[in-house]
């Protein structure tokens, strides 16, 4: 696992215009309005200036992540910006690598169910990252696609990781990995459980109980679901095509941070070598599932997996 933590803000969302319909609207890189996706059940909005997702949830409904308020200059600054929603980084991240972040983007290609977004070529690492939005024209459901490319000939070994900040006061779940194999960081407050476990799945959940500092989990899934009171949107990773060079060793890592009142969930992939010839691709699938009212899964304090003081 990558040294870096996963990044936090303390700044908070200040709430995202929505629009019902089934549209597809495209602006400029530097557009203040973005980019947004959307058919009967599910909507994204997008920042092509930060490269991230901004918004992610049912048309005229509320947002299951939690970007950060950034100003117009602060989007169109030059350097890393933490915009929160749903970022990407390449490991270790780097100031030189910013625009692999940050962006801006560039629209390559459109339609009401496929948008095509280039990010531009690091001039220090030569590596450049492809998003593609699949959007399902009749069901609460996209299929998210990213590519990291290079310019050199010789191989180059990629970590990838994709950020989701999502809303607090709502449970992360993942399917019940075996017990060796959770990893959990906390910092100080230890009396209270960080993870808690259901008949196949542990949650984590969102609240002022786990701690005054910062608690990391890490497991080796491939799927996520974050739930709220108004519903969940699960996270899965899915094999790509054949023939292409897809990412390695998955693992997931959520990191909540008391003081500041965020969560961020990622995943992280790697694999041995990316070039000119054999790029990166990685891709998740993204549902939504509505709920008529809050649902409390059955839960019990953890006491079986180990806790790892160590500094993350």
């Amino acid at each position: 696992m990558a040294n870096d933590p996963i990044n936090t803000d303390r700044k908070r969302n200040v709430g995202i215009r929505l629009i019902a319909g089934i549209v597809l609207v495209l602006g400029l890189p530097c557009a203040a309005s973005g980019l947004t996706m959307e058919n009967a059940f599910f909507r994204i909005e997008l920042d092509p200036l930060t490269y991230s997702v901004r918004f992610l949830g049912a048309p005229g409904g509320p947002n299951f992540l939690d970007p950060v308020h950034l100003t117009h200059r602060q989007r169109r600054e030059p350097g890393l910006v933490t915009p929160g929603g749903i970022m990407t980084d390449i490991l270790p991240v780097r100031e030189a690598d910013a625009v692999l972040r940050r962006g801006p983007a560039r629209v390559v290609e459109q339609n009401p169910t496929y948008l095509l977004l280039m990010g531009p070529e690091s001039p220090s690492s030569h590596f450049q990252i492809k998003k593609e939005y699949i959007l399902s024209p009749d069901k609460p459901e996209l299929t998210y696609r990213l590519s990291v490319l290079s310019t050199l000939k010789e191989e180059r070994t990629v970590t990838l990781r994709v950020t989701a900040q999502v809303l607090w006061n709502g449970v992360v779940e993942i399917p019940k990995p075996p017990t060796s194999l959770v990893r959990i960081v906390r910092g100080a407050y230890p009396g209270w459980p960080l993870a808690m476990v259901g008949e196949n799945t542990l949650h984590i959940p969102l609240d002022r109980r786990i701690g005054r500092e910062q608690a990391v989990l890490q497991a080796p899934v491939q799927q996520t679901s974050t739930q709220t009171s108004f519903g969940r949107w699960t996270r899965e990773t899915m094999m790509s095509s054949a023939g292409e060079n897809e990412a390695g060793s998955i693992m997931l890592l959520t990191l909540v941070d008391d003081a500041s009142q965020t969560c961020q969930v990622a995943f992280e992939a790697r694999q041995s070598g990316v070039n000119i010839g054999a790029p990166l691709v990685f891709v998740e699938r993204w549902t939504l599932n509505f709920l008529d009212e809050a649902r409390v899964p059955e839960m019990v304090a953890v006491n079986d997996y180990e806790l790892d003081d160590d500094a993350y």
